[in-house]
């Protein structure tokens, strides 16, 4: 995984296994190869973002940025019709799957039996500027799918979390 830029795994998460959390959410909902790519060049010049933040043992958020492309792909294909000129179900489909990820990656993160609260997706049509966090608990990584669409992951922790027996 040459292209998987990181910079830095996050508890015990580490890029190449959020990687593989983010390729099996988006091919279960599209059917898709998938191979790693530089976070810098999987940013879509117009698209949607969409982002879930995270309240456990450590607090952060976790977002996915599509093309505008993609996101009718992954619209058609959760709604199954053609709902390509409909923005707000491509919003959805964004949001969804950001909460889709965020529940994985949770899941492996703090394990099954940590409660963690998360918020509903926040979607946006305009990607603004990548998400600035404390370098020890930043991810992000790119995805290539079907050869043809760039998507960006990002994970923030914004607090370790909590060891056993302390708090």
């Amino acid at each position: 995984m040459s292209g998987l830029v990181a910079v830095a795994p996050t508890g015990t998460l580490s890029s190449a296994l959020i990687f593989e959390v983010a390729a099996r959410v988006f091919k279960g909902i599209t059917p898709c190869t998938c191979e790693p790519v530089s976070p810098e060049m999987a940013v879509p010049m117009t698209g949607w973002e969409g982002v879930v933040d995270f309240r456990g043992p450590g607090i952060g958020s976790i977002g996915v940025r599509v093309s505008t492309r993609y996101a009718e792909i992954l619209a058609t294909a959760m709604a199954g019709e053609d709902v390509r000129a409909m923005p707000a179900m491509q919003a959805d489909a964004v949001g969804e799957t950001a909460n889709i990820l965020s529940s994985s990656v949770m899941a492996l993160l703090y394990g099954p039996r940590r409660h963690v609260t998360i918020s509903s997706p926040k979607v946006t049509g305009d990607i603004a500027d990548m998400p600035s966090g404390p370098a020890e608990g930043l991810v992000r990584l790119g995805l290539l799918l079907d050869h043809e669409h760039l998507v960006q992951v990002w994970l923030i922790v914004a607090t370790e979390p909590a060891q056993e027996g302390t708090r």
